[in-house]
């Protein structure tokens, strides 16, 4: 197994499927080796002149954490926990326990860390400071990919980015890429990962952060050990050691002491490989960490393998397994499954050998470890083929290769549309072949003109001898079809490029998550997160909606859908450049209403989203109102020194809706609801706002389809709570059959 450097995760040892990739990662490594081996040397240096260490509570406590002293990392949070609950500090009461769970995952204690990190996020929330959400993001990211909850742990870790960047926090936006580039390498995506610790060593490298920039080293050595590449990797691996044993992170020694001890075994140095997992063991037993601890046991369980020692392998296997269960540390079960499994195979006991396996494609199974269900499914056809079960062994080996070819593939895909500066870099790549393809082209082009040329002149001349112009003809024939052949092929390379091109350009417009102009997020990246969002609102509405508690607070979410009135009119006026201006203006203005953590996103054209989190639906009326005013009070800037007075009208739907109930419309069904509650704003005659704070029924009645005249008679009917900043006498227009209102609805 292979221990991830930024978490206390491990990696799969390389498998078959691995090399099928080797020689896609090799050029982007050797690449990366300059750089990487220029930011040892720079870090290295400037450990020999470090920065007095700043003071303080925190620092203090990660210090402790550093030298693996949990238990004073422990007391001194403990403390500030106190102090800051009897002051009534709810930030620095939010920090303490955010310390505490930190504590707790370097323990591998991770009930204990996420029932720390619950109150955070509510203090998080209540205080509105987006660094404690940003950390209690990236902490629970970890917690669930130490559980093997690999995609909840990205989704934790892209939440956790978005407010790093808002803050533009570079430190922490090259960790957070390090997160994230180790989450991948987890589920077997290697070159999205590569791009993702390329970027988090770039900035590291750029703030002369030289912890950081060996664990973005540490990581690079990894890739190496994946594509099989020892050697390369043993020379990244020492040169981390020696930068951990300067910076004194007793946690960082034990893990780089752990590489070496796997890069040692898979050399057949079993002298040099024990010696640093003996010493991998006694630092994580210091610290204590148990899960780590154990992780360093299965892989002197994997060198004795190696050593041919099968009894001793066992016995350490059998107990690692016995404890993955206990503590329901999945993935080193998964991996202690695997070794108990080619032991037994080794010991030519199949039957003992199919009971791990089974076990252990199953938990793979169960948590998306297809790499490692792939890997099992080899060991199943073994353990099959001594047990004389040939079909069935077949059977397994093809899932075992149909695995592999799938993981391939989607590495492939993943590849393409990783990160936008590998996506831009290969279309460059891609637009200079096209050129080198477009010349040769053209000289074929001109080859066949001249031959056509030369063929006429031989034609004249063959008047005077047939037999001479029947040979030059029939060898002019020949060439032109030999051109006709090459100049086929190359169209139809360039096709294929062309067709790669707009696919790259398709998948950069698809990872993109910010509107270029407004610097906004786009509607991709709303829609990937936002059923996330109404899952963890409702489960903070569990209670209360069942009947149990009294209604939370600051925990519901609003939704607006806002749009410009008349904005046509404002390019017709002055021109496309002069509704740029509008629009980024009004991005200003959305920022001023709305919170740092809440989402602004521009839906399209001049329309936008805005997501109100961990808000009241109450006041959801007073923000809307806000908007407007905040629109429509001050004219906007128009081509330099022209003004011009702007309005929106807006359409909001409160979440939950539906009271009562845990059963809520989906995101589709909100999102038409809102379009409705807009459309009818402008029907009413524009800056207004028209809101739905909740529906008297089930939220199956309301279909994704819903119509404006199906709202007006749940209205009149009273099934549905609404508020708008119309006079109380003027009723709401849901549709309007005025052909210029239809035609001019903006």
């Amino acid at each position: 197994m292979i221990r991830c450097r930024i978490c206390p995760g491990t990696h799969p040892r390389p498998m078959c499927y691995v090399r099928t990739i080797a020689g896609l990662l090799p050029c982007a490594l050797m690449l990366l080796r300059g750089l990487s081996l220029a930011c040892v040397l720079c870090t290295g240096a400037a450990l020999a002149d470090e920065p007095v260490p700043e003071t303080g509570p925190i620092p203090t406590i990660e210090a402790a954490r550093r030298e693996g002293d949990l238990a004073k990392a422990d007391q001194l949070a403990n403390t500030l926990l106190d102090v800051s609950r009897a002051g009534g500090a709810r930030e620095d009461e939010g920090r303490a326990l955010l310390e505490l769970a930190a504590n707790a995952r370097d323990r591998n204690d991770y009930p204990a860390a996420l029932g720390y990190l619950e109150p955070a996020f509510s203090i998080a929330a209540a205080t509105g400071e987006p660094r404690l959400q940003a950390r209690a993001h990236t902490l629970l990211g970890q917690v669930y990919r130490f559980q093997a909850r690999y995609q909840a742990a990205l989704d934790e870790a892209y939440r956790a980015m978005e407010i790093y960047l808002e803050l533009r926090d570079q430190g922490a936006i090259g960790d957070t890429y390090s997160n994230i580039g180790t989450t991948l390498e987890r589920v077997g995506q290697y070159e999205p990962a590569l791009n993702a610790h390329l970027q988090a060593l770039e900035i590291h490298s750029a703030l002369d952060d030289s912890e950081a920039a060996a664990s973005d080293i540490y990581n690079l050595g990894h890739l190496y050990v994946v594509i099989g590449d020892y050697p390369s990797a043993l020379g990244y691996f020492q040169d981390v050691l020696q930068l951990d044993l300067a910076s004194g992170d007793v946690g960082n020694i034990a893990y780089t002491n752990n590489k070496l001890g796997v890069v040692f075994t898979a050399m057949g140095d079993y002298k040099q490989a024990r010696e640093h997992l003996d010493e991998a063991l006694r630092l994580f037993q210091s610290i204590p960490a148990p899960r780590d601890v154990d992780w360093s046991r299965s892989l002197l369980a994997e060198l004795a393998l190696a050593q041919g020692n099968l009894d001793t392998a066992a016995g350490i296997i059998d107990g690692v397994i016995q404890r993955s269960r206990a503590g329901q540390f999945n993935s080193l079960l998964i991996d202690g499954l695997e070794t108990a499994g080619e032991i037994a195979l080794r010991r030519g006991e199949p039957d003992l050998a199919q009971a791990y396996i089974d076990e252990g494609i199953e938990r793979a199974r169960d948590v998306g470890q297809r790499h490692d269900q792939s890997h099992l499914e080899k060991l199943r056809a073994e353990a099959y083929r001594q047990q004389g079960a040939w079909q069935s062994a077949y059977a397994a080996l093809q899932r075992h290769v149909a695995m592999e070819t799938n993981i391939l593939g989607e590495n492939r895909v993943a590849a393409m549309g990783s990160a936008q500066s590998q996506a831009e870099f290969l279309r460059r790549g891609q637009q200079i072949e096209l050129l080198q393809n477009r010349q040769q082209l053209q000289e074929a082009q001109l080859e066949k003109a001249r031959l056509n040329r030369r063929g006429w002149v031989l034609a004249a001349c063959a008047t005077f001898a047939l037999l001479g112009l029947l040979l030059l003809r029939y060898l002019q024939w020949r060439l032109n079809r030999r051109l006709r052949t090459e100049v086929a092929a190359r169209t139809e390379e360039l096709s294929r490029k062309n067709r790669e091109l707009e696919e790259a350009y398709q998948r950069m417009e698809l990872i993109s998550l910010t509107d270029n102009l407004t610097g906004l997020y786009n509607r991709h990246f709303l829609e990937s997160l936002i059923d996330g969002e109404l899952e963890h609102c409702l489960r903070q509405h569990a209670g209360w909606l069942s009947g149990k508690t009294a209604r939370p607070e600051q925990a519901d979410l609003v939704a607006f859908l806002i749009d410009i009135d008349h904005f046509k009119r404002v390019n017709d006026r002055h021109g496309h450049s002069a509704g740029d201006d509008v629009l980024i203006q009004f991005r200003e203005r959305l920022e001023q209403v709305f919170r740092h953590s809440d989402f602004l996103v521009r839906w399209g054209g001049e329309e936008f989203v805005a997501i109100a989190r961990f808000t009241d639906h109450a006041g959801a009326r007073h923000l809307a109102q806000r908007l407007m005013s905040a629109i429509r009070d001050t004219p906007f800037r128009v081509n330099g020194d022209g003004l011009e007075t702007v309005t929106c009208s807006v359409g909001y739907v409160c979440y939950p809706l539906v009271r009562g109930t845990l059963q809520q419309p989906d995101w589709q069904t909100i999102i038409r609801l809102g379009d409705l509650c807009l459309y009818a704003a402008k029907y009413s005659g524009r800056d207004t706002w028209i809101g739905l704070e909740s529906f008297n029924g089930p939220a199956r009645d309301i279909p994704v389809s819903v119509s404006g005249h199906t709202l007006a008679q749940w209205t009149r009917a009273g099934r549905m709570q609404l508020a708008s900043s119309l006079p109380p006498e003027t009723e709401i227009r849901w549709e309007t059959e005025d052909r210029e209102a239809l035609a001019d609805v903006g």
